[in-house]
């Protein structure tokens, strides 16, 4: 899935994301739609040959906070 099948196919899950250049941001109300939404990305990254980057890649709760783009 190049970048925008990516951006598509995640605007039919029931899920809000941003992306910013290489920077993406998905949010859920449930972690079964979160869980959809990382597989949907996970494929499209290994189609596209390009991996998460560890130390920026957080699955979680946002009470905690989260800092995107920052």
């Amino acid at each position: 899935l190049p970048s925008r099948q990516v951006d598509r196919a995640l605007e039919r899950q029931q899920v809000f994301h941003v992306r910013c250049m290489d920077d993406l941001l998905v949010l859920s109300r449930t972690r079964r739609l979160l869980r959809e939404a990382v597989k949907t990305i996970n494929r499209g990254f290994a189609q596209l040959g390009i991996q998460k980057h560890p130390g920026k890649t957080f699955v979680g709760r946002i009470n905690r906070g989260f800092d995107f783009q920052g």
